[in-house]
């Protein structure tokens, strides 16, 4: 085995700590995919076995036939390899997929608590602006009182004055 294997552990290793996949999750994909390995290898060196007996006939391989059956099983190998590759990948979207759609959902449900809210915030501001506008009214309201105050004080001033010098 290679250290091919070393980097979908990774991936799976980080995809745990992130929340995506559990440990058992990672155990079970690595446990298939050293499985699948093992069979395919396993089939590939029968299947190799087999046409070197027939080519052998009782005489000895050629360094050319002997590369061409070392090459036949690397291609092997790459073969079940990217195979296995293309399924984690497969269900790595798939998992992707599953998470975006929670995500989506979650995404609904806060908008769905989120309108009230932002309703009542709406209500709110608007209260607040009438309620300055009567606060604006009253201040002005009672402006022009001390200004009516003060200008009745200076009648009643002025009237008990001409009052005082008439008597």
């Amino acid at each position: 085995m290679t250290n091919d294997n070393r980097l979908p552990s990774a991936d799976v290793e980080a995809e745990a700590r992130d929340g995506i996949i559990d440990s058992n999750d990672e155990a079970e994909a690595m446990e298939v995919e050293l499985e699948a390995e093992a069979e395919a290898e396993l089939d590939v060196e029968a299947e190799i076995e087999a046409e070197e007996e027939m080519e052998a006939g009782g005489r000895a391989q050629s360094p050319r036939s002997t590369r061409r059956i070392r090459n036949r099983m690397a291609a092997a190998r790459m073969r079940t390899r990217q195979k296995q590759h293309l399924e984690d990948l497969e269900q790595r979207k798939t998992e992707l997929e599953q998470r975006a759609a929670e995500l989506e959902e979650e995404l609904r449900e806060a908008q769905s608590r989120n309108n009230p809210l932002t309703q009542s915030i709406e209500n709110l501001t608007s209260m607040i602006d009438e309620l300055t506008s009567v606060e604006n009214t009253m201040l002005t309201g009672i402006d022009e009182c001390k200004s009516l105050l003060l200008n009745l004080e200076r009648l009643l001033r002025d009237r008990n004055i001409t009052r005082n010098i008439l008597n």
